[in-house]
Parts: structure tokens; sequence; C-alpha cells
């Protein structure tokens, strides 16, 4: 059953959704209000009337409950705080506060702004869903970081057609996952790589990787274009940039690449 009724706080009608199996409790409700106010002075739904008091002007306080909960030690719990606690609960329980809105019968803003409380569970659970959201970076098989979770797939950046993978260093830069760093250690390892890969094109080793489009060559580019990216992150990143290459040309090799290097220096 609906009905709509005026409502002050609200300021106009509202609609009430009286459930049916609700209808014997409410019935018999009805029919002890009648007998116990029938003088209809007090035309509302829960009418308020004392020995001291009868009037329609004044709200229930309750401190006379109050009272009596002090001298014997028992927590007051009044019906606000009693609504709170069962609006509560059902936003944890069903995690949708547009259907919690319609069964407290009042609108999603008001719920969240007079109804919500802060609950620890609820805390916990919408930490841990932002982390795996946040998708913190790993270590990347390549220079870098891969901010990809354990069940997703390398996808391509479509860079040259060049496939990504998760296995070597060289498939790694061309996966959308890759991340760069903003760091100097990052950055002489991507030039290090990058002289390693030119080392790699300059042997015989190349050309076991040529078809069509060689690997290699398209990896120097796809570093290179990293390494002009980055530049463009400040005056300290062209630094690092700058000091790196003079490290590569001295001989002078990140630690990650470095025995890769001197392992086609030495054959």
């Amino acid at each position: 059953m609906v009905k709509r009724v005026h409502k002050a706080r609200a300021g106009g009608e509202v609609e009430f959704e009286i459930y049916c199996e609700y209808r014997v409790i409410f019935e018999r409700y009805l029919a002890w209000r009648k007998e116990f106010f029938s003088d209809g002075n007090d035309n509302r739904m829960f009418p308020l009337k004392t020995p001291k008091c009868d009037t329609v002007k004044l709200h229930p306080n309750f401190e006379r409950v109050k009272e009596r909960c002090d001298l014997v030690g028992v927590p007051y719990f009044g019906p606000r705080e009693l609504r709170k606690t069962r609006v509560n609960w059902l936003i944890r329980r069903t995690q949708n506060t547009k259907l919690v809105a319609e069964m407290a019968q009042n609108t999603e803003t008001t719920l969240l702004a007079s109804y919500e409380r802060p609950h620890h569970q609820r805390a916990v659970l919408e930490i841990t869903k932002f982390n795996i959201e946040l998708q913190l970076p790993q270590k990347a098989p390549g220079p870098g970081l891969c901010a990809k979770t354990t069940t997703d797939s390398p996808t391509s950046i479509d860079y040259s057609g060049l496939e990504p993978n998760c296995v070597n260093p060289a498939g790694c830069l061309f996966c959308s996952y890759h991340r760069d760093i903003e760091s100097f250690d990052h950055v002489w390892s991507l030039k290090t790589y990058q002289r390693y890969q030119i080392e790699l094109l300059t042997t015989h080793r190349a050309n076991a990787y040529l078809s069509g489009s060689n690997p290699v060559e398209l990896t120097i580019k796809r570093i290179g274009a990293k390494i002009k990216a980055l530049e463009h992150s400040g005056a300290q990143v062209r630094q690092w940039i700058e000091e790196s290459e003079e490290r590569v040309n001295e001989g002078y090799y990140h630690p990650q690449w470095d025995m890769f290097i001197r392992i086609l220096e030495i054959k």
C-alpha cells in the first residue's frame, strides 16, 4: 500500500510505502490507537498525550525513559538512533545506497549526508578495492615498472606491429602496462639497454631476429621515443639523460645490463 502525506520537515508531500506483511501489525496498532486516543484532538499517526502535556506542537523527547535508563545503567537508544543503525546495517549488507535510500524512503543524498556512518569493515573493504584498482606497479622484465595484475595479459601499444610479452625486456617495452620512472637509475638503465641493443645489432646475432622488420631496430627506436618523452619532464630529467649518456659512452653501464654488453664485447 502506498500513501502520500504532508511532512513538515520535507516541506511538502512525501510517499510512504506500507508492506503487506506489516498490515496485521498496523491494523492492531490502529485499533489500540482508536481506543486510547478517541477524543480526536490529535490526528497524527503517533499522537502525543501525557498527564502534564496535551498538545500537537511538542515532540516527544523521552526524557523520563532516559532518566530510568540512567538509573539502572542501561544505554538509551532512541528511535532516531535505531533508524540510523538499521540504515547503516542495510548499507553494509547490500552495498547499494540507492536501494537502501528507497527502503528508508529518503533520497540518496539525504541518506549519505544524514544517516551514513563510518564503519571499519566498510573502510577495509573500500581500501582493498582501491588498492586492487590502483594496480601498484611491479618490477618489469625491462627497464621500468609493470602495472599489469596477475590476471591481465600483455596488450600492445600498436607500435610498428611488434607484439609485447612478459618474457624478455624488449617485449616489455611495447606493452601498454609498461611504466617509466622519473629517476636517474631508470634513465641510466634505459640508455644502457639501448646501447646493448645497438651492440646486438652490429653483431651477426642480430640476423637471427630479422623477419621483415628488425625487432632490434624497433626496440632501439622505442627506447629513443621513451627518452624523448622523458626530456619533457623537466630540467632535472634532462640532466639525468646527459649524465647517463656520458656514463654509457665511458663504458660505465647499468648493473642490470652490464654483463650482457660485456659478453657481446668479448665475442
